[in-house]
């Protein structure tokens, strides 16, 4: 297992206390709006008590852009900084929200991203999230991922483990892509399509809120609040999944 990476000297143009000010703005803009009642609402109407101990961050991209990245587009610029933020933001909520739901158990937090600069490291560090250069290797079935933009092979490697709660890309409009994939440009082996298979038949799927009206299908089609709210951070099929409740055994009945 790799080795936990400790964040180094911010060298960015963009500083610190900036990002933190963006956060937080972003923040009040979201506990204002009626999607984060809808989120907490949506976890916390679970039947069965929640059992996450870890939460992993996978794919989150780095929160500064490079200029490059962006074409040196400036609004280009601000629509993937404030998405990523606002991943960030929620991933922190909806840990908020289980820690409540489980009598304010402590939820340890960790984030991977190749993409990860210096001043990424600096801000996930100060809000007590763990950089490790693999997230997948951290999921055990009492953790929730969140994977907003990972690469749908790390996606396949951390549901493997059966997580408790996992929040991303739809794996059924994945699926889907297996017998299109030499369409796509890609390779999905039979072990990765059983994997997402067998976790798809075992758990239960819901909309994140405000996504409610978009199939699989949609990947770019999101609610038209919700853009204005997150621009583009949120996709139409983004999809939190949980295990499906175990029914009671049948009593047999005497003859």
């Amino acid at each position: 297992m790799d080795e936990l990476i400790a964040p180094e000297e911010c060298t960015s143009i963009i500083h610190l206390p900036a990002l933190l000010e963006d956060l937080s703005a972003f923040k009040e803009e979201w506990l204002a709006s009626p999607f984060s009642t809808r989120l907490s609402s949506l976890l916390l109407a679970r039947s069965e008590g929640w059992g996450v101990d870890r939460a992993v961050l996978i794919g989150l991209g780095n929160m500064t852009p490079d200029a490059r990245e962006c074409d040196e587009d400036e609004d280009e610029y601000r629509l993937r900084h404030k998405g990523r933020l606002i991943q960030l933001m929620i991933f922190i909520e909806i840990v908020n929200i289980l820690s409540t739901a489980q009598s304010a158990r402590p939820i340890e937090m960790y984030a991977s991203d190749p993409t990860f600069q210096h001043i990424d490291e600096a801000l996930l560090g100060k809000l007590n999230i763990k950089i490790f250069k693999k997230g997948e290797e951290l999921v055990t079935s009492s953790t929730f991922v969140y994977s907003p933009f990972a690469p749908w092979p790390a996606g396949v490697d951390a549901i493997r483990h059966s997580p408790e709660l996992y929040l991303g890309v739809s794996w059924k409009g994945t699926t889907e892509l297996y017998s299109l994939q030499s369409s796509y440009g890609f390779e999905m082996t039979d072990e990765q399509f059983a994997i997402m298979e067998n976790f798809l038949q075992t758990r239960l799927m819901y909309s994140f809120p405000g996504l409610e009206s978009f199939p699989d299908s949609q990947f770019e089609k999101c609610d038209p609040e919700l853009v204005e709210l997150a621009l583009e951070g949120f996709w139409g099929a983004f999809r939190f999944y949980w295990p499906k409740p175990v029914l009671p055994a049948r009593r047999k009945t005497r003859r």
